[in-house]
């Protein structure tokens, strides 16, 4: 479809009355910075600017400038805006789904204030992104990490602190880069915390993955100094249904030395405190704690120092001229690096919502509380009545949002949503964010073209798909035949991207925006797809699909219109736990028993198989060789004992699970459903 054109007048600032931001260089005088550390230099250093220090590279007659087509742009009218944005999202998704993602403009009416408890005094951690190591780079640390590490060993070794006490291939790690979160990007020094797990042979396996998932549930308080407490800012989660897990453990922070003193021994503190002031020094933290008016004012002094011409005059640079200089930089890397920082992944369970939330009282302008309640809210999405999400308990970047603050080239590598969910991403305030999207239909031949094409990253990281830390230009897929599409998202807009579509783009200048998931029916055949991925990379799954997908199968009572679809996931899935059970009984397992919540028959509700992390709430295998291991029924050859030495716990029988599909059926048939075309994903 032709572009919708998007007006748009950036507004003077964030800051409420339209007032100037303090500090901020978006008036006519540069920020003056320096301390003692750099003989107070008006350019400063990494210390006074809270990030790297900027020198211009820019080349605009070098830029790579690409004719990527846009996504759709869709204006609701206000009596659209006024119902029910999955049904919205429904009805133009025949359409959107074709390009990966979509661009929804709000109608006039819709003008929420940007309402953060204690935004001003709020801080939050940031990450460092090389953008010149997002495509073209060695295997392995970033540039910035390598240089660090060689001085941080030899400042090490001067202050008589042995290098190698420390975890092999820790100072090449430091939280340089990118990783962790959903937004990692970045220089790729750092792997993405494993799923929860312990030693092999480790008595204790299941009890600590079910210890992980209890504590994950907690707001984690080294992310960012809250303003409200835990929970004050976000809606009251309706209760969960029993068949959903809690969330996923957060990113494990930068590992600590492997001689870190035990309790009580307070001999080592002073010598680990030596050594970790010693890595701070030479950048080892993933970046500095800055504040919304910390952050705008590096990004502005960033975008004016970095497009400048000769003799440091800011050039008046285009979105078009960013997009191409930005693209030189990630396919042409040589000569000097370009860093900057992002304020990625900040938990609004800890920090609060930008938009109003139930709990205030709006005494400065009651006509924000409508906000609180919108089905539009991005809190809100989540729990939608035709969101399978609702019977989800609340999980940080799942059902609950993320914040994100983006400065100038600060990056989202290309990724999908966890278990392929649909993403909402609203614009709050500041300069524009441009998205890349690939549609689902092409996915797997992009996973095939990035091994392909950075065959040394995969070696190094056989994750890196999960990993958010590389980006391939549109130019390169198009000429593999995958198409791209390209949003430019301004304020008051949200982006949705539709299930296991590939998506990443860049921010064009400080801004902030909010992103969470959620789940309409249509999902279901994906989030399948999605766990057979899952087991087969073993990684940890957040959410249980088969457990949720049980829960479903009982809310179709309620919901007939979701039952055809329902039906059919349910029908594919119980066959094929059908074909492994008859693989594994009675050839692997000899004993069958139903799950009684006792020592003899216990509940498998929440636990993962001890090889492949596959969710076990419908059966689970137990050997007496190591009694609290156990094992899905497709992995139940990792133990060589005899068949009659293993018990398979189930919760339904194979003829049970057969009567839930034949009243699922039954009930489609009533309401005269059909499967959504989606459903062929699992077959």
């Amino acid at each position: 479809p032709p572009l919708t054109h998007i007006s748009y007048t950036p507004p003077l600032t964030h800051i409420s009355d339209g007032q100037q931001a303090k500090g901020s260089s978006r008036g006519s005088s540069w920020p003056v910075f320096g301390c003692d550390a750099c003989d107070y230099n008006r350019h400063g250093c990494y210390s006074c600017l809270m990030g790297p220090p900027v020198r211009s590279s820019y080349k605009p007659d070098a830029a790579h400038h690409y004719d990527v087509p846009s996504v759709p742009v869709y204006h609701p009218t206000e009596e659209e805006w006024a119902n029910d944005p999955l049904e919205y999202i429904n009805k133009i998704r025949p359409e959107a789904e074709r390009y990966g993602a979509c661009n929804i403009v709000c109608p006039p009416s819709w003008q929420p204030e940007f309402r953060l408890p204690n935004k001003d005094e709020l801080r939050f951690r940031t990450r460092i992104q090389a953008v010149n190591e997002l495509q073209d780079r060695p295997a392995g640390p970033s540039k910035r990490a390598r240089e660090n590490a060689a001085r941080a060993r030899a400042a090490l070794e001067a202050a008589g602190i042995d290098p190698a006490t420390f975890p092999p291939g820790f100072l090449l790690g430091g939280g340089m880069g990118g990783g962790g979160g959903r937004m990692g990007g970045g220089g790729g020094g750092q792997k993405p915390a494993p799923a929860p797990d312990t030693p092999p042979g480790s008595a204790a396996d299941d009890d600590e993955r079910s210890n992980e998932r209890a504590k994950s549930s907690e707001p984690a308080s080294e992310e960012a100094t809250p303003g409200p407490g835990p929970g004050d800012s976000n809606p009251p989660i309706p209760n969960p249904v029993a068949g959903a897990k809690k969330k996923k453990p957060p990113p494990a922070s930068a590992p600590k030395p492997a001689s870190a003193p035990k309790p009580g021994n307070t001999a080592e503190a002073p010598q680990e405190k030596k050594a970790e002031a010693i890595l701070a020094q030479y950048g080892f933290t993933s970046g500095e704690r800055h504040t919304v008016k910390t952050l705008e004012r590096y990004s502005d002094y960033f975008k004016r120092k970095y497009f400048s011409r000769p003799g440091g005059v800011p050039a008046n640079v285009t979105i078009r001229d960013l997009e191409g200089e930005f693209w030189r930089l990630v396919e042409s890397p040589a000569g000097r690096s370009v860093e900057v920082i992002y304020g990625a992944d900040i938990a609004t369970m800890e920090v609060g919502s930008g938009l109003t939330n139930k709990d205030d009282p709006c005494d400065d302008n009651p006509d924000q509380l409508k906000y609180a309640t919108s089905p539009w809210n991005v809190c809100n999405m989540p729990y939608n009545p035709s969101s399978c999400l609702k019977h989800v308990e609340a999980t940080t970047g799942i059902t609950v949002p993320w914040l994100y603050f983006g400065m100038t080239l600060s990056t989202f590598c290309w990724h999908v949503e966890d278990h392929h969910f649909y993403s909402v991403n609203y614009h709050h305030f500041g300069d524009p964010k441009v998205w890349y999207s690939i549609p689902a239909a092409y996915s797997e031949k992009f996973e095939e073209v990035m091994r392909r094409r950075l065959p040394h990253l995969f070696n190094a990281q056989p994750d890196l798909l999960h990993s958010l830390v590389t980006i391939l230009s549109p130019k390169v897929l198009r000429d593999e035949g995958i198409p791209v599409y390209r949003a430019e998202q301004h304020p008051r807009s949200y982006i949705i991207t539709f299930p296991y579509a590939y998506h990443a783009g860049f921010n064009t200048g400080f801004n902030c925006a909010e992103a969470v998931n959620f789940a309409p029916v249509d999902w279901l055949p994906y989030g399948a797809v999605a766990t057979e991925q899952y087991v087969r990379d073993r990684r940890y799954q957040s959410v249980a699909h088969d457990q949720l997908l049980a829960t479903l199968c009982d809310a179709c009572e309620e919901r007939p219109s979701h039952c055809a679809t329902v039906a059919a996931v349910m029908r594919e899935r119980v066959e094929r736990e059908k074909e492994r059970r008859a693989a594994a009984v009675p050839s692997r397992v000899g004993n069958s028993v139903r799950m009684a919540g006792t020592d003899e028959a216990p509940d498998l509700f929440e636990r993962d198989c001890h090889k492949c992390q596959a969710d076990l709430n419908w059966a689970g295998v137990r050997c007496e060789c190591k009694a609290k291991r156990l094992y899905c029924v497709r992995c139940v050859k990792e133990c060589g004992c005899g068949a009659h030495r293993s018990t398979m716990f189930y919760r339904h029988t194979a003829e049970e699970l057969d009567a839930k599909c034949a009243r699922l059926e039954e009930l489609a048939r009533e309401a005269g459903g059909v499967a959504d075309r989606a459903v062929a994903q699992v077959r």
